[in-house]
């Protein structure tokens, strides 16, 4: 019975944890694809002007 309760706990704070993680992780992330996203499409945009103005 205690070893139950026991692995119930250890997998509810595990799945907790991971979530936990999994939250700090996308609020890490998507920051930074946002960024990722805007400097790819300035880059786009530039190469774009750039090779236009070449021909």
């Amino acid at each position: 019975m205690r070893n139950m309760v026991f692995n119930l706990v250890s997998t509810f704070l595990m799945g907790v944890g991971t979530i936990y993680l999994f939250g700090r992780f996308i609020n890490f992330t998507v920051p930074l694809l946002s960024v990722g996203i805007v400097l790819a499409g300035y880059l786009l945009v530039f190469l774009v002007k750039r090779w236009s103005s070449h021909r």
